[in-house]
């Protein structure tokens, strides 16, 4: 068996990769027969096989030790020149679309290959090539900025090991003088965050625009054989409903935390100090635990089922495969009154989990688990958006019997308890970065003012 110390690391050169594709395409072009073709998508996958090697090679070294510089010019090289990479793809693999012998190539190849030129030509052009490569450069130096102040940089603002042990400390004192610490080094990069979370905004904005693809129901509408007239009315119920069931939940949620610490109000270097569930045991007439249930209930039950229509009708037309959050093509689902972006339709139906994790992660932003000015979460958080998005995955009373069958109402009740257990941290954690934020108001304005007058212009 090979270790990883024996794989040989090569730079790609971006030009011969380039050539590469070219001569591909001609070649797919110019060939008279199906083997030629066949031929030309084994040369092809050959290529992109040994560019993801080099690609997990740079990124494990370049993980180790994120200072190493020539690691880290290594892995920013990858992501400058990823997104032309994928245009070229994409000019290489339309050769295939509409093909003449597509059912005769299709029987010796397999149909995965055409499905994935369809989902490229829907999600890539060449005009928003630029777009692509500097949003990919905005989106590295701000992961670098997060993790600079000891954050984790997976879209929401988590301390990270070393910084989350000294504010779950059992001194107070301590954790007061931690968190202080954090917030001067955050101010000191205040600017330079805002300026590159209002650039990737307006990538995004542009990229959506171009792509023509700004809601749910231009989707639905563009999908042939789609007939979905009231999907516009059906978003607006939605987020009228998010909104009435979940903004409650974070003040009953931060009520309850504060009764457990045995205080009036929680500090902001308290917000993380752990804490048993029953001490004190909450009164019962002050848990709210059964009403949240109900709310969900009725807004899963009743209010998700537009959600699950669109993605019954999503069908193999529009879609890319998997890729990694920062290199994805978005379009914003309108469900409230900050963009939320929902990712891209993928033949093989992986885009459902995308969805699901996006009207959770739609929940969590509605119900302030996470800073309203959305500033540190443009990727999916795995921990936190799950927590919602498994509510509408698994605890739809529909779906709920899919999965558990005879079992759905014991599985509903302990699966709904799970979640807003989880929720308490998701709230420990959207009042940390809330407070934070509210130290460093420029202009003597919220921040969440000046980004939603950006955003909403």
């Amino acid at each position: 068996m090979m270790d990883f110390s024996d794989l040989k690391y090569k730079a790609p050169d971006p030009e011969v990769v380039a050539d590469e594709l070219r001569k591909a395409r001609l070649r797919m072009r110019m060939s008279l027969s199906e083997e030629g073709i066949i031929k030309s998508l084994q040369d092809l996958d050959t290529l992109l096989r040994n560019l993801e090697e080099m690609y997990l090679i740079c990124q494990t070294y370049y993980s180790k030790d994120t200072s190493d510089p020539y690691w880290q010019h290594q892995y920013d090289s990858f992501h400058s020149w990823a997104p032309k990479l994928k245009i070229s793809l994409q000019e290489t693999l339309a050769v295939l679309v509409d093909h003449r012998n597509e059912d005769i190539i299709a029987a010796k190849t397999g149909s995965r290959v055409f499905s994935q030129a369809a989902s490229l030509l829907a999600t890539y052009c060449s005009d928003i090539k630029n777009e692509l490569q500097e949003l990919s450069q905005c989106r590295l130096r701000y992961r670098r900025l997060i993790s600079e102040l000891g954050l984790i940089p997976q879209g929401f603002f988590q301390p990270n090991y070393q910084l989350k042990k000294s504010l779950t400390h059992s001194d107070h004192d301590r954790r007061c003088i931690s968190y202080k610490r954090w917030v001067l080094a955050f101010n000191n990069m205040r600017n330079e965050l805002l300026e590159l979370y209002l650039r990737i905004l307006s990538l995004l904005r542009t990229i959506s625009e171009k792509m023509g693809y700004s809601r749910i129901k231009d989707y639905l509408e563009r999908e042939p054989g789609c007939d979905c007239p009231e999907a516009a009315e059906r978003e607006n119920s939605l987020a009228h409903y998010i909104r009435r069931y979940f903004l409650p939940i974070q003040y009953e949620l931060r009520r309850q935390q504060t009764l457990r610490l045995g205080c009036e109000y929680l500090s902001p270097w308290d917000q993380w100090m752990p804490t048993e569930a029953g001490n004190p045991p909450p009164k019962p007439e002050e848990n709210n635990i059964d009403t949240l249930k109900v709310c969900l209930e009725s807004l899963f039950d009743d209010e998700a089922g537009f959600l699950l229509d669109a993605l019954a009708l999503s069908g193999p037309a529009v879609g890319a495969n998997i890729y990694e959050a920062m290199e994805r093509v978005s379009f914003h689902l309108p469900a409230s009154d900050l963009p939320y972006t929902a990712y891209n339709f993928t033949p093989e139906g992986f885009h459902i989990f995308d969805i699901f994790n996006e009207i959770g992660g739609l929940c969590a932003d509605t119900a302030a688990f996470r800073n309203r000015s959305n500033l540190f979460s443009w990727s999916p958080d795995r921990d936190i958006r799950e927590v919602c998005a498994v509510s509408v995955e698994t605890l739809s009373a529909a779906n709920c019997h899919v999965f558990f069958g005879d079992n759905a109402e014991a599985a509903f009740d302990v699966r709904l308890t799970e979640c807003l257990q989880n929720m308490m941290e998701a709230a420990a954690i959207t009042l940390f970065e809330q407070e934070a934020i509210s130290l460093a108001a420029p202009d003597g304005r919220k921040l969440a003012e000046i980004w939603t007058r950006e955003e909403l212009r």
